[in-house]
């Protein structure tokens, strides 16, 4: 633990060579807890050599923010997320600090490094940083070790958080003065719900990025049109022929739910994965669409979410949200306050 507690006077104290230097001597390490050593089978090796090529097969992985840069300009891609490590979902306050502490200095030196290599070899790509934290103050510690970087916005994976701790770290941003914000992992209904409020009136521009679809194919999980609620499709689930399929994507017009449970495994996967993909497209769509005001998108929740705690939740978020609206960033301080204390009452 001691590897940890000078990270953090390091960040406290704005030291940036400590920061870099405690960086290099715990990746460097080869000391694994013995506790581990039962847990290692065959583990694949991950590099970050920048000097050898990209590399992702079954033994290694080898990425550097190099590598990063070359595809991206390859691609001719117009927005650019610096490499980070992700952080883990733990439970438990401690578990999460250890968490990110652990991968904060990669994800400090990766992207000031990534800032780097953009403002040099592709300067008219924007750059959105990843935010890799479990709650604000752990946000607010990376973003003073990152200092004055030049960026665009930010990416963050939602996975960790529910939808107020979602809210608040959107809020955040918005007092920060940020535009663009990518969102991952947000294949849930109210986390879309939130993040199409938020991109409808609080940023200029907010992406959303999700695999649950096909993983939940993989899983043989039927989607629902409407609220995203899942489905078991294995053969051994009963089904009764009197449900009817509710959903007017080309895939099943001319099925039922027990001629999609019974087909083979591949047949089964190609179709879910279609489907899937294309109600959550088409889900997350109509949550912008609907997010005009939050009397309709609150509406439109209450007549397609057949989760009661879902749409109690957004009942209490959504017009709370909706009432700071254009404000300015003294304000929103009192907006973040508000989900603070409702995240506190949640915890009780």
């Amino acid at each position: 633990m001691g590897y940890l507690v000078d990270f953090e006077k390091a960040i406290e104290n704005h030291d940036a060579p400590a920061i870099l230097r405690l960086w290099e001597e715990y990746t460097s390490s080869d000391e694994i807890d013995g506790e581990d050593l039962p847990k290692l089978k065959r583990p694949k090796i991950i590099r970050f050599d920048s000097n050898q090529p990209l590399k992702n097969n079954p033994k290694i992985i080898n990425l550097a923010p190099e590598h990063v840069i070359e595809v991206a300009t390859e691609l001719g891609a117009k927005i650019l997320v610096a490499q980070d490590y992700p952080i883990c979902k733990v439970k438990g306050q401690y578990k999460r600090h250890e968490e990110f502490m652990r991968k904060l200095g990669y994800n400090v030196f990766w992207a000031r490094q990534t800032a780097q290599l953009k403002k040099s070899r592709c300067p008219n790509m924007k750059l959105l940083i990843p935010i890799q934290c479990y709650d604000l103050a752990q946000m607010d510690t990376f973003l003073r070790a990152i200092g004055d970087l030049e960026y665009d916005g930010f990416s963050m994976p939602v996975r960790n958080h529910r939808p107020h701790e979602i809210l608040l770290f959107l809020v955040r941003m918005k007092r920060l003065g940020i535009k663009m914000v990518h969102l991952l992992g947000t294949l849930e209904f109210s986390r879309l719900a939130i993040s199409a409020f938020m991109g409808r009136h609080f940023f200029k521009w907010v992406s959303l990025d999700s695999t649950t679809w096909r993983i939940e194919a993989e899983k043989q999980k039927y989607l629902n049109r409407f609220d995203l609620s899942v489905r078991d499709m294995k053969q051994d689930v009963f089904i009764d022929d009197s449900v009817q399929i509710e959903c007017e994507c080309n895939w099943c017009g001319y099925e039922t739910y027990t001629s999609i449970k019974n087909k083979l495994y591949t047949d089964k996967y190609c179709f879910l994965a279609a489907h899937n993909f294309w109600v959550s497209s088409k889900v997350a769509t109509e949550l912008y669409e609907k997010s005009i005001t939050g009397n309709s998108l609150l509406t439109h929740v209450d007549n397609v979410c057949s989760n009661r705690k879902k749409k109690d939740d957004l009942m209490r978020l959504i017009p709370l949200v909706e009432y700071y609206q254009g404000s300015d960033p003294d304000d929103l301080l009192e907006l973040e306050e508000e989900l603070l204390w409702f995240k506190s009452k949640i915890a009780k």
